[in-house]
């Protein structure tokens, strides 16, 4: 999982990582998952869940529906994060008549924001198929990598910390989300183009879009990634409703 603040996309004012986190086991349960975000949410009262339907999302959106989840075979009461009207939500952000889910999405190229934040005409959807849509992401975020639009903390080596962690001064999961963050840059810096064994030449999609090439383990770096374009995303959307409703968000009731 990944947190970012969004800020405006910009050097002085820029999109901030702020946490990041692993589920490590083949076989991690999904209310465990959804209680640890229950207290993530308690703690940086974010706005916005992005989910991967590929990657077990579907399944941890219906926790994040519930009023008690089961840990160890504990019941704990939470107040679901998720309306229950799922996936007919009760609240939608609306932008003239496409109606958009308030708080939470799934990471797709058919999802409505997505394909709002990146439309250049009407009815017609702006990626072809998932690898354009994959290539915008890595764009999007490589850039803003480069030109300083993104911040992460300030990192530490894995001694200093372990020293931290000895003194008192940090607990031992914030030493662990440090040793993640860490990890994620690292991984994120090695994606690379994909390219032809022989001749070199960066291989595209049946669309023209470059193919990339992830390090073996990408866990971190897939979230960073999907971070960074919701970042955008999110600003871009914001722009939208306002140009359409200046004094801000339309909230439609039903």
């Amino acid at each position: 999982s990944c947190i970012i603040r969004v800020g405006e996309g910009t050097k002085e004012c820029p999109d901030e990582v702020v946490h990041v986190w692993r589920w490590d086991g083949l076989e991690v349960k999904k209310d465990p998952m959804a209680f640890d975000i229950h207290q993530l949410q308690e703690k940086f009262g974010f706005e916005l869940i992005v989910l991967d339907p590929n990657g077990g999302g579907g399944d941890l959106a219906d926790c994040l529906m519930k009023p008690r989840l089961d840990l160890q075979n504990k019941l704990i009461d939470v107040v679901p994060i998720i309306s229950v009207d799922y996936p007919e939500p009760s609240k939608y952000l609306v932008y003239g008549n496409t109606p958009v889910f308030q708080n939470m999405m799934f990471f797709s190229r058919s999802t409505e924001m997505i394909n709002l934040a990146y439309m250049k005409s009407e009815k017609v959807s702006p990626f072809r198929d998932d690898g354009e849509l994959k290539s915008k992401m890595i764009d999007i975020s490589q850039s803003a990598f480069s030109a300083g639009r993104v911040n992460f903390p300030e990192m530490m080596t894995k001694q200093k910390l372990i020293e931290l962690r000895n003194k008192g001064d940090i607990t031992l999961q914030e030493q662990m989300v440090m040793v993640n963050l860490e990890d994620a840059i690292t991984q994120f810096i090695k994606v690379r183009f994909e390219v032809h064994p022989r001749t070199r030449a960066k291989l595209t999609t049946q669309y023209g879009m470059f193919k990339f090439k992830f390090p073996k383990r990408k866990d971190l770096s897939i979230v960073i990634l999907y971070g960074l374009i919701m970042a955008d995303v999110y600003r871009r959307f914001q722009k939208l409703v306002k140009q359409h409703n200046p004094e801000g968000y339309a909230l439609a009731m039903e």
